[in-house]
């Protein structure tokens, strides 16, 4: 739920990023070719890059809790050039 209720009824929207380090603009990306800063989880799964169609597929290694957290950004992307 919402911290605002009425959050759904305004249909308010807002900018989100992330920002990763890619080793190739193309083709598959595995997530251990992902470099994370010390102290954050590595990430697992894959990122591909068709074209200008993105398709991500990636987890956080939650090593505290012995878990694989599926990351927020996972889906099916398109690049506008």
């Amino acid at each position: 739920m919402a911290h605002d209720p009425l959050a759904p009824l305004k249909n308010n929207k807002y900018l989100d990023s992330i920002s990763l380090k890619l080793p190739r603009s193309s083709g598959v990306v595995y997530g251990k070719e992902i470099p994370v800063e010390k102290g954050y989880y590595r990430i697992l799964g894959k990122l591909t890059i068709i074209d200008t169609i993105v398709t991500v597929k990636l987890y956080y290694d939650n090593t505290d809790d012995h878990r694989k957290d599926e990351s927020g950004w996972n889906g099916i992307y398109y690049i506008h050039r």
